[in-house]
């Protein structure tokens, strides 16, 4: 794909003009990027919006190479094609959905209301021939149609879609959060759980936007379409568009929305999706000036920077959200879960639970967990991961406990590390100034040290080539794992 470039990184390129033109793969319009190379120009692409792994989404064009007529037509197929495969693993039509669905709630007991885990389907006694070899669950009660992410089992591949459902505890939390703060609607994006639970309460409405096709079972057009977060694509197009204009309009205005995207997606463009639904709901409600609406925003501490570079107004809370099926993200984990809430509502206003040890700092004006203790020096509640920071009077910060100053690295590092140039989270990549990205470096990519001059700092003269080699492969090696399990570590995906 590179073309014997050296690839240096990749931007996402969020102000994209002619915006309509932009081609379209199976999960709609796709996203431009920018790659980098260390010798000679970068280079723009487009490539699917929901997928980072073309095994699910093949999708690649040159912006700079004009798409052929037949290539467009046969692309036009295999969308077609592929979205018909997706109708045809249900057995039914969007049409038939609900009505099939209130066939099955009829039906005499719960002895004959059965559902295939394997093709996550609910059938009918008629169907039930057809899937004789397959994990079929039987007695499917009326309450378990109203919550079907207890039914269907989660889609969790980890560059798709990372399907990880909240606990019961935690629902609970967000949903008393909308109550408090007197909202009367809530769009909830890949938050099914919350719709289901806010579908059972009284005064609360609820629309699910989410790219799980199977929801389509459960719920009615007018509480459920398909979406994709990162390009805000309904997959119903106009129609189901206009369900979701709907919904927006009617009753209260008093309306919040609740994000929960895969942690690998990049924030740019989410920010942009939920610009777009701000606007899209303003226009709605006939208001004259586009406002920011209460928005949660559920991401790992680690990312912090990248929320609040592309919302600067929102702010991250000390509250830990824990879901069921992963084995990271719980509260049994000794500090517990690294994902926390973002906010553009006041810190003050969202009350956390005092059951679990969160309590009201008076300093900062905002709920703390129960290891965050208040700085003076800092004048703030500075931990973030589980444990209680200590204040280091050089780098005139807070930092995460059993870290030492480095002053060949002017700031805090555990005590065994590589003294190296550490990359900004925002700024430049390339030369670490602040104040612009690294497609607007001056320097640019020529700069940047090559892999061969890199080989010359591990050079000793007293190593035979032999030796000396293996010694350059190694550390090589190690750096290129560490940068790994550093970029796992905040991706989730």
């Amino acid at each position: 794909m590179s073309r014997g470039g050296l690839s240096c990184g990749v931007d996402v390129c969020v102000d994209i003009p002619g915006d309509a033109d932009r081609p379209e793969c199976i999960h709609g319009p796709t996203l431009l990027f920018t790659r980098y190379y260390a010798d000679k120009n970068p280079r723009q692409f487009y490539a699917c919006s929901a997928c980072r792994d073309r095994k699910h989404c093949a999708f690649f064009q040159w912006a700079d190479e004009k798409a052929s007529e037949e290539k467009q037509r046969v692309r036009q197929q295999i969308n077609a094609m592929q979205l018909q495969q997706q109708q045809q693993q249900l057995n039914t039509s969007d049409e038939k959905y609900l009505a099939k669905l209130e066939t099955f709630k009829e039906l005499s007991s719960d002895k004959q209301r059965r559902f295939c885990i394997s093709c996550s389907e609910v059938l009918l006694p008629g169907e039930w021939s057809k899937h004789s070899a397959h994990h079929v669950k039987t007695n499917v009660t009326q309450q378990q149609l109203t919550t079907p992410t207890r039914l269907l089992r989660p889609l969790e591949d980890e560059k798709t879609h990372a399907q990880y459902l909240f606990t019961n505890e935690t629902t609970q939390f967000l949903v008393e959060v909308f109550r408090k703060l007197r909202i009367s609607k809530v769009v909830c994006i890949g938050t099914p759980r919350i719709h289901e639970h806010i579908m059972e309460c009284k005064n609360l409405k609820s629309f699910l936007l989410d790219i799980d096709h199977r929801y389509a079972q459960f719920f009615s057009p007018d509480t459920y379409q398909r979406f994709n977060m990162f390009n805000s694509h309904f997959f119903n197009g106009d129609e189901g568009k206009t369900h979701f204009k709907e919904f927006l309009t009617s009753g209260s205005s008093n309306l919040a929305f609740i994000l929960d995207p895969p942690f690998g997606g990049i924030a740019e463009v989410l920010a942009c999706t939920l610009k777009s639904l701000w606007s899209l709901t303003a226009s709605c409600n006939a208001e004259t000036v586009e406002r920011e609406y209460p928005t949660f925003w559920i991401f790992p501490y680690f990312l912090e920077g990248h929320v609040t570079d592309a919302l600067p107004m929102f702010k991250m809370l000390d509250y830990k959200v824990n879901y069921d099926n992963h084995v990271l993200y719980k509260c049994s984990k000794k500090r517990g879960s690294p994902v926390r809430l973002f906010t553009n509502v006041s810190s003050e206003k969202v009350k956390l639970p005092a059951s679990e040890g969160y309590r009201l700092c008076r300093i900062c004006r905002r709920y703390v967990a129960k290891e965050n203790k208040h700085c003076v020096e800092c004048n703030s509640c500075t931990s973030k991961d589980g444990r209680t920071y200590v204040h280091c009077s050089q780098c005139k910060t807070c930092v995460k406990p059993g870290r030492v100053h480095c002053d060949t690295c002017s700031h805090c590092q555990p005590p065994v590390h590589e003294c190296t140039h550490v990359t900004p989270l925002s700024g430049c990549h390339i030369c670490g100034q602040l104040d612009h990205k690294r497609k607007d470096c001056p320097r640019r990519l020529s700069n940047l040290q090559r892999p061969a001059k890199r080989k010359s700092d591990h050079s000793d003269s007293h190593q035979s080539p032999k030796k000396k080699k293996s010694t350059v492969k190694k550390s090589h090696k190690v750096r290129k794992l560490k940068a790994k399990a550093k970029f796992n570590k905040s991706n989730r995906l």
